[in-house]
Protein backbone atom coordinates (compact mmCIF):
# COMPACT_ATOMS: atom_id res chain seq x y z
CA UNK A 1 0.00 0.00 0.00
CA UNK A 2 0.72 3.63 -0.57
CA UNK A 3 1.97 4.78 2.64
CA UNK A 4 2.47 9.24 3.58
CA UNK A 5 4.22 10.12 7.12
CA UNK A 6 1.42 12.95 7.76
CA UNK A 7 2.55 15.91 10.41
CA UNK A 8 -0.56 16.22 11.51
CA UNK A 9 -1.23 13.05 12.78
CA UNK A 10 0.54 11.91 15.78
CA UNK A 11 1.46 9.13 17.96
CA UNK A 12 2.95 9.46 21.03
CA UNK A 13 4.38 6.74 23.69
CA UNK A 14 4.84 6.45 27.44
CA UNK A 15 7.34 3.93 27.50
CA UNK A 16 9.16 4.10 31.21
CA UNK A 17 12.62 4.91 31.30
CA UNK A 18 13.18 2.04 33.56
CA UNK A 19 11.63 -0.75 34.45
CA UNK A 20 12.59 -3.27 37.20
CA UNK A 21 13.96 -7.01 36.23
CA UNK A 22 10.85 -9.48 36.45
CA UNK A 23 7.90 -6.49 36.95
CA UNK A 24 5.63 -6.06 34.54
CA UNK A 25 5.55 -2.99 32.21
CA UNK A 26 2.78 -0.85 30.39
CA UNK A 27 3.50 0.77 27.09
CA UNK A 28 1.25 3.10 26.13
CA UNK A 29 0.51 4.52 22.64
CA UNK A 30 -1.68 7.52 22.29
CA UNK A 31 -2.31 8.16 18.82
CA UNK A 32 -4.39 10.85 17.34
CA UNK A 33 -6.38 10.92 13.84
CA UNK A 34 -6.14 14.19 12.01
CA UNK A 35 -10.27 14.15 11.23
CA UNK A 36 -13.54 12.41 12.48
CA UNK A 37 -12.86 10.90 8.88
CA UNK A 38 -10.12 9.22 9.28
CA UNK A 39 -10.41 5.28 9.96
CA UNK A 40 -7.52 3.54 11.87
CA UNK A 41 -6.94 -0.04 10.12
CA UNK A 42 -4.20 -0.74 12.95
CA UNK A 43 -1.83 0.22 15.82
CA UNK A 44 1.35 -2.10 15.85
CA UNK A 45 4.36 -2.69 18.40
CA UNK A 46 8.17 -2.89 17.47
CA UNK A 47 11.11 -3.67 19.94
CA UNK A 48 13.58 -2.76 17.80
CA UNK A 49 12.62 -3.50 14.03
CA UNK A 50 10.81 -6.21 14.80
CA UNK A 51 6.72 -6.84 15.58
CA UNK A 52 6.01 -8.06 18.67
CA UNK A 53 2.09 -6.48 18.77
CA UNK A 54 -0.42 -5.41 16.20
CA UNK A 55 -4.10 -3.91 17.03
CA UNK A 56 -6.26 -4.32 14.10
CA UNK A 57 -10.02 -3.23 15.17
CA UNK A 58 -12.04 -5.04 11.76
CA UNK A 59 -10.29 -8.15 12.85
CA UNK A 60 -11.89 -10.82 14.49
CA UNK A 61 -10.38 -11.39 17.55
CA UNK A 62 -8.41 -7.89 16.81
CA UNK A 63 -5.73 -8.40 18.88
CA UNK A 64 -2.48 -10.73 17.29
CA UNK A 65 1.10 -11.50 19.62
CA UNK A 66 4.07 -12.33 17.07
CA UNK A 67 6.52 -14.24 19.14
CA UNK A 68 9.85 -12.61 20.04
CA UNK A 69 12.34 -14.00 22.97
CA UNK A 70 11.95 -12.82 26.10
CA UNK A 71 8.38 -10.83 25.38
CA UNK A 72 5.66 -12.18 27.46
CA UNK A 73 1.84 -10.46 26.49
CA UNK A 74 -0.35 -10.01 28.56
CA UNK A 75 -2.84 -9.92 26.43
CA UNK A 76 -6.14 -10.08 29.26
CA UNK A 77 -4.64 -6.35 30.20
CA UNK A 78 -3.30 -5.34 26.76
CA UNK A 79 -5.97 -3.22 24.28
CA UNK A 80 -6.02 -0.28 21.18
CA UNK A 81 -3.48 1.80 23.04
CA UNK A 82 -1.85 -0.18 25.60
CA UNK A 83 0.34 -3.36 25.89
CA UNK A 84 1.29 -5.36 29.16
CA UNK A 85 4.37 -7.10 29.27
CA UNK A 86 4.94 -9.84 32.15
CA UNK A 87 8.39 -10.93 33.29
CA UNK A 88 10.42 -8.34 31.85
CA UNK A 89 14.52 -9.67 31.48
CA UNK A 90 17.28 -7.95 30.63
CA UNK A 91 17.28 -8.60 26.83
CA UNK A 92 13.91 -6.49 26.77
CA UNK A 93 16.54 -3.40 27.14
CA UNK A 94 16.12 -1.20 24.12
CA UNK A 95 14.13 0.81 21.68
CA UNK A 96 10.40 0.43 21.64
CA UNK A 97 8.22 1.72 18.61
CA UNK A 98 4.30 2.31 18.23
CA UNK A 99 2.74 3.22 14.92
CA UNK A 100 -0.48 3.66 13.70
CA UNK A 101 -2.37 3.54 10.08
CA UNK A 102 -5.09 5.06 8.97
CA UNK A 103 -7.27 5.35 5.84
CA UNK A 104 -7.97 8.63 4.34
CA UNK A 105 -8.64 7.42 1.60
CA UNK A 106 -4.93 6.61 1.02
CA UNK A 107 -2.97 4.91 4.26
CA UNK A 108 -0.97 7.30 6.14
CA UNK A 109 1.16 6.36 9.47
CA UNK A 110 2.60 7.83 12.55
CA UNK A 111 4.89 6.59 14.72
CA UNK A 112 7.27 7.76 17.95
CA UNK A 113 9.70 5.46 19.67
CA UNK A 114 11.46 5.32 23.41
CA UNK A 115 14.07 3.61 24.57
CA UNK A 116 13.83 1.34 27.73
CA UNK A 117 16.47 -0.22 30.22
CA UNK A 118 15.47 -2.87 32.48
CA UNK A 119 17.46 -2.33 35.79
CA UNK A 120 18.90 -5.47 37.64
CA UNK A 121 20.38 -5.33 40.96
CA UNK A 122 23.97 -3.52 40.87
CA UNK A 123 26.03 -6.54 41.88
CA UNK A 124 29.35 -5.81 43.37
CA UNK A 125 30.25 -3.49 46.08
CA UNK A 126 29.68 0.38 46.23
CA UNK A 127 33.17 1.99 46.96
CA UNK A 128 33.62 4.75 49.45
CA UNK A 129 37.11 5.93 50.08
CA UNK A 130 38.11 9.40 52.33
CA UNK A 131 41.72 11.11 51.96
CA UNK A 132 42.00 11.21 55.30
CA UNK A 133 40.14 9.69 58.21
CA UNK A 134 41.01 11.15 60.89
CA UNK A 135 40.40 14.94 59.69
CA UNK A 136 40.59 17.74 62.19
CA UNK A 137 38.01 21.04 63.07
CA UNK A 138 37.54 22.77 60.13
CA UNK A 139 39.33 20.28 57.36
CA UNK A 140 37.75 19.73 53.98
CA UNK A 141 37.05 16.20 53.61
CA UNK A 142 37.76 15.21 50.45
CA UNK A 143 35.46 11.42 49.38
CA UNK A 144 35.12 9.84 46.62
CA UNK A 145 32.00 7.22 45.88
CA UNK A 146 32.15 4.53 43.13
CA UNK A 147 29.19 2.54 41.89
CA UNK A 148 29.28 -0.99 40.67
CA UNK A 149 28.43 -1.86 36.67
CA UNK A 150 25.24 0.08 35.87
CA UNK A 151 23.59 0.30 32.59
CA UNK A 152 21.58 3.57 34.06
CA UNK A 153 23.11 6.47 35.23
CA UNK A 154 22.51 6.90 38.92
CA UNK A 155 22.25 9.68 41.47
CA UNK A 156 24.39 10.37 44.22
CA UNK A 157 22.94 11.60 47.58
CA UNK A 158 25.92 12.72 50.47
CA UNK A 159 24.76 12.59 53.98
CA UNK A 160 27.07 13.99 56.51
CA UNK A 161 26.41 13.02 60.16
CA UNK A 162 22.51 12.21 58.93
CA UNK A 163 22.02 15.58 57.32
CA UNK A 164 21.67 15.46 53.47
CA UNK A 165 24.95 18.15 51.98
CA UNK A 166 23.85 17.68 48.85
CA UNK A 167 22.66 15.68 45.88
CA UNK A 168 24.54 14.88 42.26
CA UNK A 169 23.21 12.93 39.26
CA UNK A 170 25.13 11.98 36.50
CA UNK A 171 22.28 11.93 34.00
CA UNK A 172 23.34 14.86 31.69
CA UNK A 173 26.92 14.07 31.59
CA UNK A 174 26.38 10.10 30.41
CA UNK A 175 23.95 8.43 28.82
CA UNK A 176 22.39 5.25 29.65
CA UNK A 177 24.46 2.97 27.68
CA UNK A 178 23.54 -1.21 27.11
CA UNK A 179 27.12 -1.42 28.74
CA UNK A 180 27.20 -1.68 32.17
CA UNK A 181 29.63 0.91 33.79
CA UNK A 182 30.88 2.25 36.88
CA UNK A 183 29.85 6.15 37.69
CA UNK A 184 32.00 8.32 40.64
CA UNK A 185 31.26 10.84 42.29
CA UNK A 186 33.09 13.92 44.65
CA UNK A 187 32.68 14.62 47.99
CA UNK A 188 33.91 18.30 48.89
CA UNK A 189 33.14 20.12 52.56
CA UNK A 190 34.21 20.77 55.76
CA UNK A 191 33.84 17.97 58.12
CA UNK A 192 31.23 18.61 61.19
CA UNK A 193 31.99 16.46 64.50
CA UNK A 194 28.96 14.57 66.61
CA UNK A 195 31.01 13.57 69.47
CA UNK A 196 34.22 13.55 67.76
CA UNK A 197 33.26 11.37 65.15
CA UNK A 198 32.17 12.60 61.55
CA UNK A 199 29.70 9.95 59.61
CA UNK A 200 29.99 10.47 55.87
CA UNK A 201 27.30 8.17 53.60
CA UNK A 202 26.97 7.87 49.86
CA UNK A 203 23.71 6.77 48.98
CA UNK A 204 23.52 5.42 45.02
CA UNK A 205 19.86 5.56 43.66
CA UNK A 206 18.80 3.79 40.79
CA UNK A 207 15.43 5.39 39.15
CA UNK A 208 13.84 4.95 42.32
CA UNK A 209 14.30 1.15 41.71
CA UNK A 210 17.19 0.21 43.50
CA UNK A 211 18.79 1.90 46.22
CA UNK A 212 22.45 1.29 47.79
CA UNK A 213 24.27 2.79 50.70
CA UNK A 214 27.85 2.76 52.34
CA UNK A 215 29.10 5.01 55.12
CA UNK A 216 32.62 5.85 56.74
CA UNK A 217 33.11 6.77 60.56
CA UNK A 218 35.61 9.59 60.57
CA UNK A 219 37.95 9.93 64.33
CA UNK A 220 38.79 13.71 64.81
CA UNK A 221 42.20 14.23 65.24
CA UNK A 222 42.62 16.43 68.33
CA UNK A 223 46.13 18.02 67.50
CA UNK A 224 44.47 21.26 66.35
CA UNK A 225 48.13 22.74 65.83
CA UNK A 226 48.83 19.26 63.85
CA UNK A 227 49.83 19.07 60.06
CA UNK A 228 46.78 20.37 58.96
CA UNK A 229 47.03 24.29 60.28
CA UNK A 230 50.94 24.17 59.83
CA UNK A 231 50.53 23.22 56.02
CA UNK A 232 48.45 26.34 55.76
CA UNK A 233 50.79 28.61 57.62
CA UNK A 234 52.98 27.78 55.16
CA UNK A 235 51.13 28.20 52.03
CA UNK A 236 50.15 32.05 53.71
CA UNK A 237 53.49 32.30 54.64
CA UNK A 238 54.74 31.53 51.16
CA UNK A 239 52.55 33.97 49.52
CA UNK A 240 53.62 36.75 51.68
CA UNK A 241 57.21 35.81 51.12
CA UNK A 242 56.92 36.21 47.20
CA UNK A 243 54.55 39.06 47.92
CA UNK A 244 57.54 41.20 49.35
CA UNK A 245 59.92 40.22 46.76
Amino acid sequence: GYSTPCPERSVEVEVPNSVKIGDSVTLVCNYKPKTKEDVLINVRWFKENDEFYRFTPDEKPPMKVFILPGITVDEKRSSAKTVVLKNVQNQLTANYTCEASWTVPNIATAKASKQMYVVDELKGELILTVENDSPVFGEVLHGVCITPPSVIAPTFTWFLNGRQDYSWSSQARRKNSNVPKRFTSFYNQRVAFVEDRANLTCVVNIDHIFKIQKSIILKKNDNQRGDYFNRDYQVMSGKFFHLKL
